[in-house]
């Protein structure tokens, strides 16, 4: 998948945890060239709000969605996962 693909899939997916209605932001996904070059996606996908809405604010002992989550809530384990990558929509894009 491209980088717009998964960070579509995302936008979608937090949207709909979070209860909003993508039909409801017609123009979401007209962003220009240069949001994906100059890493402007990385204002949403490091967002807290964001990552609690996908990958659940669960305390767990065990992570529904990746088994690993252990010691904190799921979007915070994730969101430190994340940071740690090169490539962070290639990480987002194992949970979509």
């Amino acid at each position: 998948m491209t980088n717009e693909q998964i960070f579509e899939k995302a936008i979608r997916i937090y949207f709909k945890n979070d209860g909003i209605d993508v039909k409801d932001y017609p123009n979401l996904f007209n962003y220009s060239e240069d949001f994906f070059i100059n890493c402007e996606y990385y204002n949403v996908i490091f967002n807290r709000h964001f990552a609690k809405a996908f990958w659940g604010e669960e305390e767990a002992t065990w992570c529904e969605v990746c088994g690993n989550c252990k010691e904190m809530d799921c979007w915070q384990y994730h969101l430190q996962e994340m940071v740690l990558e090169k490539e962070p929509l290639k990480y987002i894009e194992r949970f979509l």
